[in-house]
């Protein structure tokens, strides 16, 4: 089977008025779930949330969001109530709007991003309950601590890689450090080694995209990732990750067809340590992907361009559930 990479984009005619960018419509053609999918989509992809949606996003205590800074590099950063730890934050006035009650952690690149008419990437999870929502969002003002959203497209996922963990409070506070490095050490090879979670931001621009629907379909996006401990292997500072089957949405993966980079966020869940690489991408696809573990379809390596510790930057933990 030809893979996306074989196609010239030229030869390629996107469908207009889609809820997928020419990135994704464009691995859906080729991996041969196109139409099932762009069906699917116009099904469950909506532009406003539905009542349960706001619901959820209303009982949250933190928040994924995906964004790009002023050089173009994507970062997923984690959004909390820092004044009540681990309370909800999030209001939703209507079905196309959100309003978030918190600011960035000191130095976290989403300070800057987060202005008007820059697009961020939503992600709304529970790891308890496995449960997780997603919205493509545009910035429509940001006043003190307080950061307005319209919303764009809103759509559910299914609990698939989730690992379950409580939340809980820390029972000591401790100063928020920033490290910032352009290598992976012993400390953040560990971490990516042991992890069995993680989040990915990526984007698409409108230049790169085709739709002749009011309705953006481009912008920034964050995922969920999940597998066994150790399902990422490290070399060097690259990472190489399988992609597990999922809903064929390719929403990540259609982003690195036509931007090729990605911000990766990793979580001490145990310690309250936050983990923030930006860096550039490229897929494998076939039979010599190296995507060797059980279930993998394809992989891609992750090139670690630079990143951020934020130590104790959480102020609550987690526990692993069986």
């Amino acid at each position: 089977m030809a893979t996306p990479e074989d196609l010239p984009a030229a030869s390629f005619l996107p469908t207009p008025d889609s809820p997928f960018h020419r990135g994704e419509q464009l691995i859906q053609q080729r991996l041969g779930v196109r139409d099932k999918i762009e069906h699917l989509g116009n099904r469950v992809i909506r532009k406003y949330m539905p009542d349960q949606h706001r619901d959820f996003y209303r009982k949250l205590p933190f928040l994924l969001v995906g964004h790009v800074d002023s050089k173009g590099w994507p970062w997923a950063s984690l959004l909390c109530n820092h004044e009540q730890p681990g309370e909800p934050f999030i209001e939703s006035p209507t079905d196309q709007q959100l309003i978030l009650q918190a600011a960035p952690f000191p130095e976290d690149p989403l300070a800057q991003s987060a202005q008007v008419n820059h697009q961020l990437g939503l992600l709304g999870i529970d790891l308890h309950s496995r449960r997780r929502n997603r919205a493509s969002t545009t910035v429509e003002a940001v006043s003190g601590t307080a950061i307005a959203l319209r919303v764009n497209q809103a759509y559910g996922n299914c609990p698939q890689y989730i690992q379950k963990r409580t939340l809980h409070q820390r029972t000591q506070k401790k100063s928020l450090v920033r490290e910032t490095f352009s290598a992976f050490d012993q400390e953040v090879t560990r971490l990516i080694r042991h992890a069995d979670t993680f989040f990915v931001a990526s984007s698409a621009d409108s230049d790169d995209t085709y739709t002749s629907t009011s309705q953006p379909v481009w912008g920034a996006d964050v995922s969920h990732r999940g597998g066994p401990p150790g399902f990422i292997a490290v070399e060097d500072s690259k990472c190489h990750i399988p992609d597990f089957p999922g809903n064929n949405y390719f929403n990540t993966l259609g982003n690195f067809v036509v931007n090729p980079k990605a911000g990766l966020l990793f979580i001490d869940f145990e310690q309250g340590h936050l983990l923030m690489l930006t860096g550039n991408v490229k897929i494998h696809w076939g039979p010599d992907s190296g995507a060797d573990l059980e279930h993998s379809e394809r992989c891609w390596t992750f090139k670690l361009d630079h990143g951020m510790w934020l130590h104790n930057a959480l102020p609550f933990l987690w526990r692993r559930e069986d």
